[in-house]
């Protein structure tokens, strides 16, 4: 029996080995048709044995990336989002637009605004990886993970409550208020990055579930309600930090797993999230419109969704009103995104700031001015009304900010059938099935569409043409008149040539929300205060900004920092 059991075996591994040679020669051959370079590689950052070589080659390499040469070339294209620290390398050696052929997929790597631009606004000829999107779906299908004509569906009913001014004022105010507790409770021990993600994750807990959280609430017992077993703010940050596994792994896996701390904490999301829905429900059915504040994400989405429910127009889905676990999807999905997309922009500019003086100084000018408008009007605070449109460098310098680091590093989709990629020098045809990925990065370091790229210079966009800016050269008299008179919109980019926020029908959604919130922490926060580094060691400085540039953190959703940062709050003379 054994040397039967052994033939059996053998004959099944040759198996393998045959058609995993046979698929790469398969995808080598589809690769020389296309007429595109090409170059290959075991793994691709988007199989899933990526997640393993991503861990390891990280952790081996982060001494050699301190050289500022990148990754190895043979090493790059194994890891996740290896193009923040690749900085457009691979462009250079292959072109704007190249393929990688594994064994198992064929990846097309594409750096051309013209190109990047029709990708992701042809939702129907390039559609999101369906096998990806369904990971972002623990609590239920979602307007990011759906795609077709339930898309527009589910757009239909959260697209309002993301633009809904109630909850932008919501979003102002709260921050305010929660900057305001963070900068009373500062202590010179305290993580920037811990202080910075909890300032964002109790403004979202009003925002979006209408609890309004106290400072440092997620570690007091009394906070827990009756039945669980996390405060509400604490589940959600269990979630957030754990996102990687509760993505990946099944619940009932995540439950036994060496991760029972996120198993518990998605249990409890759940049960709140089934709580307020069911409280939130029978509230607006009453007609109990409550006190203003209870406008939030949760309740907005359900007041839209109800408003879907009694409409007599049938959607082309044949229904015209969200199921539960829709509802709970969106709201988790609307929880990611503006937690982790704020957080990480936060961290980012605050390390700017602090060494980067001449920055700030603009900042707290128009800060200053904002402010004393506001007590001339008769106002002792800012209003979102009011004050929020007249903070224009300050919007420049995030989106600034959001350029040098992507923040959102790749946009992934699927070719549908054999499609062409329109280039700026002509097109080529990729096949049906590929995989196709926008390098952020090397748009946003293409010296030819922002000249110097790697000056961080937020008036670029306060001109008619941001690509016309160069930083390494006096500004002209038009670009001087421009930012003087105020009147440009922002962002004026190019198509294609900025896509942190993403483009086209497929956008993100909450990129007013993001807008909304940074803008109140940042201006609240250097009211009476600068931020200086801890440490006033200029090669110490010079080094942490270094180290952020050439290496990213590998954040599950965005790109974080590599370490904390040490800074202080020091009051304004």
């Amino acid at each position: 029996m054994a040397p039967a059991s052994l033939s059996i075996v053998a004959l099944l591994v040759g198996a393998q080995i045959i058609y995993t040679s046979l698929r790469f020669l398969r995808n080598l051959r589809a690769a020389q048709r296309s007429g595109l370079p090409y170059t290959w590689s075991p793994v691709h950052e988007l199989e899933a044995p990526a997640f393993i070589t991503d861990g390891f080659l990280r952790w081996y390499y982060k001494d050699y990336l301190q050289q500022g040469k990148g990754w190895p070339r043979w090493a790059r294209f194994m890891i996740k989002d290896w193009q923040y620290e690749d900085r457009g390398r691979a462009t250079h050696e292959y072109g704007d637009c190249f393929l990688v052929v594994t064994f198992n997929s064929l990846m097309c790597y594409i750096s051309d605004p013209n190109a990047a631009s029709r990708l992701v606004t042809r939702r129907k000829a390039f559609v999101k990886p369906p096998d990806k999107m369904k990971i972002l779906e623990p609590f239920g299908p979602n307007v990011v993970s759906v795609e077709g004509d339930l898309w527009k569906f589910h757009l239909g009913i959260t697209l309002p409550p993301l633009a809904a001014e109630a909850v932008a004022r919501l979003v102002w105010e709260e921050t305010a208020r929660q900057v305001d507790m963070m900068v009373a409770a500062w202590r010179p021990e305290d993580s920037m990055k811990e202080r910075i993600y909890a300032l964002t994750m109790n403004t979202m807990s009003l925002a979006g579930f209408g609890h309004q959280a106290e400072w440092g609430e997620g570690d007091r017992p009394d906070r827990v309600p009756p039945g669980h077993e996390y405060s509400l703010v604490s589940a959600l940050t269990h979630v957030v930090s754990h996102l990687p596994h509760i993505l990946l792994l099944p619940r009932l896996v995540l439950r036994w797993s060496p991760w029972p701390v996120a198993y518990r904490a998605a249990n409890e999301l759940d049960q709140y999230i089934d709580d307020m829905l069911a409280e939130e429900r029978e509230r607006l059915e009453r007609g109990d419109a409550g006190e203003a504040y209870r406008e939030n994400l949760l309740t907005a989405v359900l007041r839209s969704n109800i408003a879907a429910e009694k409409s007599k127009d049938a959607a082309a889905i044949g229904r015209t009103a969200l199921t539960h676990e829709e509802i709970k999807g969106n709201v988790f999905i609307f929880l990611v995104a503006g937690y982790d997309t704020t957080a990480n922009t936060a961290l980012f500019s605050s390390l700017v700031l602090a060494l980067h003086k001449e920055v700030q100084d603009r900042i707290l000018q128009e800060i200053d001015a904002v402010y004393h408008r506001a007590q001339k009007a008769g106002r002792s605070e800012l209003s979102y009304t009011d004050d929020f449109p007249q903070f224009r460098y300050l919007v420049a310098f995030m989106y600034e900010v959001m350029r040098v680091f992507p923040i959102v590093q790749t946009l992934g989709r699927v070719a549908v059938g054999e499609q062409e990629v329109p280039l700026i020098k002509g097109g080529h045809v990729v096949p049906d099935g590929s995989y196709l990925v926008v390098n952020n990065t090397a748009i946003h370091y293409n010296p030819e569409i922002w000249p110097s790229p790697e000056v961080i210079e937020p008036r670029r966009w306060l001109v008619a043409d941001p690509h016309g800016l160069d930083p390494a050269k006096p500004l002209t008299p038009e670009q001087e008149a421009e930012i003087a008179a105020g009147s440009v919109p922002i962002p004026g980019n190019r198509r294609g040539t900025f896509l942190s926020f993403g483009e086209g029908p497929r956008a993100c959604l909450g990129r007013s929300f993001a807008r909304v919130e940074f803008v109140a922490i940042m201006s609240r926060m250097l009211r009476n205060y600068r931020l200086e580094m801890t440490d006033h060691d200029a090669e110490k400085a010079a080094r942490v900004l270094r180290t952020a540039r050439l290496r990213s953190g590998s954040g599950p959703v965005t790109l974080i920092p590599p370490e904390d940062v040490p800074m202080r709050l020091v009051p304004r003379k």
